[in-house]
């Protein structure tokens, strides 16, 4: 499953194509202890931390001290709350801890996920040519024509007029941050298997680092109240978040599962319709018919699709921390998320 792309992930209201994450430090943790990922345990973060002189410190230094980690009694160096096994022994060792070590694990591992949610809202694409071209015509630069080709233009006249993509690839983010079913078949091929938002509803309600959990700095914002109101409906079966159209030229593969290989497939796929896979009595795109278009207009939106990348990412962000310059502080700044 082609992992969705972290620039400008601070401006999504769910993060994951199941939406499963509410926000961007409960999403950073998800990997961490996933199986099929990193296959870590939250316990084994808070190790890390305290172990590394200089990251405790670091640590220590934004969210007070950590907890008596050297005592392996309490805190053993492997735990974890849900694993695929009942009998893993990670699972057995966070058993293993009283309530009050469990919620300071937690609590350390939230923090970790701040941490890197505070530098993921760093990294932002805005600069493209398209972006360039808007700026120009805002200015009334009678060059802003020269930024894109005459090709993307008009793949930019039917991006916003006939083939209606703007309806869901809306906002500076090029897309609307919902759910959809477009009809793109499995890459296995038969009917959907994955629940997509179904499955992506439930857990993030029962995420314990969620927008409204103890362990958001703000839980009684808009992020959490909408949670706590949040409907699971059985036709949100099959659906997936709209991916931002920001460097899709550069993200190949394309759709949920990776089904195709190029832009100009993905176009095919939405001009013709061929091979969709109707959702029997879910919720269907009915905006989503076929549009028929030739081979040149298809090039045309590709054209515009490709003004879109901009991965001119500040350089000083790529480094490694140990050489990298300290930041200049953030001007007026929210919490790094709910």
């Amino acid at each position: 499953m082609p992992t969705p792309t972290i620039l400008n992930a601070a401006h999504h209201r769910w993060q994951s194509w199941d939406g499963r994450a509410d926000s961007l430090w409960s999403q950073a943790l998800q990997p961490i202890e996933n199986d099929v990922e990193m296959n870590f345990t939250r316990s084994g973060v808070a190790h890390v931390l305290y172990d590394d002189a200089r990251l405790r410190s670091a640590y220590e230094a934004i969210f007070g001290a950590l907890p008596p980690l050297d005592d392996a009694a309490r805190f053993p160096r492997a735990a974890k709350p849900d694993t695929a096994s009942p009998d893993d022994p990670r699972r057995l060792a966070w058993q293993t801890m009283s309530a009050t070590d469990q919620d300071a694990v937690n609590r350390v591992a939230a923090n970790a996920g701040k941490a890197i949610a505070a530098y993921e809202r760093r990294l932002v694409s805005d600069s493209s040519p398209f972006d360039r071209f808007v700026t120009a015509l805002r200015a009334g630069d009678a060059n802003a024509s020269s930024l894109i080709s005459p090709s993307a233009q008009r793949g930019l006249r039917l991006f916003i007029g006939r083939g209606k993509c703007r309806i869901c690839h809306s906002g500076p983010n090029f897309t609307d941050g919902e759910f959809h079913n477009t009809g793109v078949p499995p890459l296995a091929g038969g009917m959907p298997r994955d629940a997509g938002r179904y499955d992506g509803a439930s857990k993030v309600v029962a995420d314990p680092f969620n927008a409204a959990g103890r362990y958001s700095d703000e839980p009684q914002a808009e992020a959490a109240q909408l949670l706590r109101f949040l409907s699971n409906p059985p036709e949100n079966w099959g659906l997936f978040k709209t991916p931002s159209l920001r460097n899709v030229a550069a993200t190949p593969p394309y759709m949920h599962q990776g089904q195709f290989a190029t832009l100009a497939d993905v176009v095919r796929f939405y001009s013709t319709r061929e091979n969709a896979v109707p959702m029997g009595h879910h919720r269907q795109e009915t905006i989503l018919t076929p549009l028929n278009l030739s081979a040149e207009v298809q090039s045309d939106l590709v054209a515009f699709l490709e003004t879109l990348t901009d991965l001119g990412i500040e350089e000083d962000l790529l480094r490694s921390p140990s050489t990298r310059a300290a930041p200049e502080p953030a001007p007026a700044m929210r919490p790094t998320s709910p």
